[in-house]
């Protein structure tokens, strides 16, 4: 019995042991585990990387430099010592691959685009060898541009409210930046530059975005602007090279609006056809809506430009209206635009488009006397093609028949009786096509 109890023991004390030495290397294992993974885990690590742009064609060379931030300190970090560079299509296949080293938390690189890369989005993926697979603070993509040399004509489009600003305020809009296919490039840096004439009174710098559109805003400096106002936009350090610049109309610089009666000059009570045109400060066509109103504030007719900041409208009035014309669109602007003082005892002469060879002419006037009876001639190159006694009173049109008459410009005079010109009127004379009037003298 004694032995068989020595044989128990033993046995139980080689169990026990046995369980022992088994416990301890499970903890030993676990502690070694988590030191492990502790170390390739630094947590309180984020990682910068800039490159020298977004855009590239293949063959270029993407120049880099990265940050290793200690996210506490804000310091550089020295956790990690080597950064992973990579390139990848927008399938996920990896096409370039380099290791670079950390040198107190800051490396510095270039990375070349094989000539055989086609156009499209490639992703730029940068990480350190120490990365903690539950976090992406230390895993840095960024989405690269290519494109092909014959896709580098890149425009500038700007988008701004049709508004008259004045010094101080804001203007909001939206840029974007397309190919000649109107594909959006996203991002692109775009400087924005507010010029006073030649000199940049306020500049902006933005990005064009993931989507390569972007709203901007830009303030106008509360000093006088009495020269031309352009918002310049230009792409910065890219392969993509566009530029524009957009007026910005503004109160101080008003346009200039002439108005031109068809007949040469405004005649009282006589209903004349007005012609217009409109420009801004710096000589492009205006277009706009103007009301016509008279000295009591009161509306006599609405009218807008048609093409180029031009157009005609039909009115009758007198020299006791003082007509002026106020632009209602765009809104802002407060300056009135006189209409030509009529003349009280004149004479008009008005051609109308003819077909077949032939121009109708219609005589006005409002002089009060018995000279009514007036001669009215036609002559090409200084020598008469047509003439005839009219009696202006009858306002009756007149057709001349141009057969005989040759191509070219032909002046239209009306004469008194004592041979004083009274009206001139200056048309062309196309025998292939309408007549066309070419101007008043």
């Amino acid at each position: 019995m004694k032995i068989s109890y020595n044989k128990t023991f033993f046995f139980l004390f080689l169990c026990l042991l046995s369980f022992l030495t088994v416990s301890f290397n499970n903890v030993e294992n676990e502690h070694l585990i988590k030191k492990k993974n502790t170390k390739s885990r630094p947590a309180n690590e984020i990682l910068y990387v800039h490159t020298d742009r977004s855009a590239y064609v293949a063959g270029d060379t993407i120049w880099f430099k990265a940050y290793m931030f200690n996210s506490e300190t804000l310091k550089t970090s020295y956790e990690s010592n080597l950064l992973n560079v990579q390139l990848y299509t927008k399938t996920g296949k990896k096409i370039l691959n380099q290791k670079h080293k950390l040198s107190g938390g800051i490396t510095s690189g270039y990375m070349t685009l094989p000539d055989s890369l086609t156009t499209g989005n490639y992703l730029f993926v940068t990480y350190p060898n120490l990365i903690d697979s539950t976090s992406f603070d230390n895993v840095f993509s960024k989405t690269i541009n290519l494109y092909a040399l014959d896709e580098q004509n890149a425009k500038i489009k700007l988008f701004i409210p049709d508004t008259i600003y004045d010094k101080g305020n804001v203007i909001e809009g939206t840029i974007e930046l397309v190919n000649n296919s109107n594909q959006k490039y996203a991002d692109t840096q775009i400087l924005l530059q507010l010029q006073n004439s030649d000199s940049t009174i306020a500049k902006s710098e933005i990005n064009t975005g993931k989507k390569g559109i972007q709203n901007f805003s830009i303030e106008i400096p509360k000093i006088a602007h009495k020269k031309a106002l352009f918002l310049k936009a230009s792409t910065v350090n890219s392969v993509l090279k566009a530029q524009v610049k957009f007026a910005i109309l503004h109160k101080l610089s008003p346009p200039d609006i002439q108005f031109l009666p068809e007949s040469g000059v405004a005649i009282e009570n006589i209903e004349l056809v007005i012609a217009f045109k409109a420009v801004d400060i710096n000589g492009d066509p205006f277009e706009f809506i103007g009301n016509i109103i008279d000295k009591n504030n009161k509306l006599i007719k609405t009218f807008s430009s048609k093409y180029a900041g031009m157009g005609k409208f039909n009115i009758e009035y007198s020299a006791d209206d003082s007509l002026y014309c106020k632009i209602i669109k765009p809104i802002g602007y407060q300056k009135k635009y006189f209409l030509p003082h009529p003349e009280i005892n004149a004479h008009t002469i008005n051609v109308k488009n003819s077909v077949n060879n032939s121009l109708e002419i219609k005589l006005s006037t409002n002089k009060n006397n018995n000279d009514t009876i007036l001669n009215l001639l036609l002559l090409v190159n200084d020598k008469v093609y047509f003439s005839k006694k009219v009696n202006i009173k009858k306002k009756d049109s007149l057709i001349i028949d141009t057969e005989k008459i040759p191509q070219g410009i032909a002046e239209i005079g009306i004469f008194d009786v004592n041979e004083h010109l009274l009206a001139e009127r200056i048309v062309f004379i196309n025998k292939k096509t309408r007549m066309k009037i070419i101007g008043v003298k």
